[in-house]
């Protein structure tokens, strides 16, 4: 008979994971700003803005850029109260620049060639990683910047698409991702450079940096791209996050697979599950061009979600956009 003294407790219950959430955008604070603007408001735009957001039922918020950067001196405090009630997912990382009081340092690139450009860009993600820890986010989302050289050519593609000509002359677009693909090499190397520095303060900080689905075709990563880096910080706080709406553009301007997109980026911790039509994004689900129940089904189990509402909508709009988010069907991929 066994000892009982010597016998081997058993091991302690597993901690339930949390389970996922919902994030809603900042970009919903160009609908308050309007509504400010009549003068429904009584709170200050920061206290509006969380108030509005749990009234919509957000679990979750994302600091994206735009109206989040004009308030972040009195969002923060006002986060902070709140954090439990209404806790912070993830940060942009162009909001570092905001805290460091240097606002045009948000157009730094991380990718570019100019080594100062790039170092400003580290700066300004070491800053934005630093405010994710105080408000307790989990994610900084860090877009890399554009290959040089290709504005023009973008500008062209973007033009033959908006006429709808691409149905009888893709030569733009071919022409366009031809370039890129001659280009990208460097910039794909100064990437590296930049998110060495990055991802060791995210692992430091116990954080994850996600690299989001390109809003242009000429900006990093594609999804090749996007698999180089990952090989290269395998085991790295590095993560992709998809962006539904951007990478349906790339396919409405025949220049990147939805499929391709949708398979590179969605096994990430985080999706923004808008809608899109063309060249808008951040419509509520079932008001675009995309099948967002199978795209939802093929994120990870335990994969947060979020919507990233137009700039244009309405606050009624913006809270069916949520909900219908919210709503859309849980991952079933394994």
């Amino acid at each position: 008979m066994a000892d009982p003294l010597l016998e081997t407790p058993p091991p302690p219950p597993a901690a339930a994971a949390a389970p996922p959430r919902c994030a809603l955008a900042t970009t919903f604070a160009y609908a308050l700003a309007r509504s400010l603007a009549a003068g429904q408001g009584e709170q200050s735009a920061a206290g509006q803005l969380l108030s509005v957001a749990q009234q919509v039922g957000a679990t979750a918020l994302h600091l994206s850029d735009g109206p989040a950067a004009t308030l972040l001196a009195t969002l923060v405090p006002e986060l902070l109260v709140r954090r439990d009630e209404l806790p912070v997912l993830a940060v942009d990382a162009s909001l570092g620049a905001v805290r460091l009081g240097r606002p045009r340092a948000a157009l730094a690139a991380a990718a570019a060639l100019d080594r100062e450009e790039a170092g400003e860009a580290v700066a300004v993600a070491l800053a934005a990683l630093a405010l994710a820890g105080e408000l307790g986010a989990k994610f900084v989302c860090l877009r890399l910047g554009p290959v040089a050289g290709l504005g023009s050519l973008w500008e062209r593609a973007r033009a033959h698409f908006l006429r709808g000509a691409l149905a009888e002359d893709e030569a733009p677009a071919e022409e366009l991702m031809s370039a890129r693909s001659a280009l990208a090499g460097r910039h794909l190397d100064a990437a590296l450079r930049s998110l060495d520095r990055v991802v060791t303060a995210a692992q430091r900080l116990e954080l994850t940096v996600l690299l989001p689905s390109p809003r242009r075709a000429i900006e990093l990563p594609t999804p090749i791209e996007l698999q180089a880096l990952r090989s290269e910080f395998r085991g790295a706080p590095l993560q992709p996050q998809l962006d539904a709406p951007a990478a349906h553009l790339a396919s409405a301007m025949h220049l990147c697979s939805l499929r391709e997109s949708v398979l590179g980026f969605s096994d990430g911790p985080l999706a923004n599950l808008s809608d899109g039509c063309g060249a808008v994004g951040g419509l509520p689900p079932g008001h675009g061009e995309l099948d967002l129940p199978a795209i939802a089904r093929v994120l990870p189990p335990g994969a947060h979600r979020e919507f990233a509402p137009w700039p244009a909508l309405r606050l009624a709009e913006v809270a069916a956009g949520y909900k219908a988010v919210a709503a859309l069907p849980p991952a079933t991929r394994r």
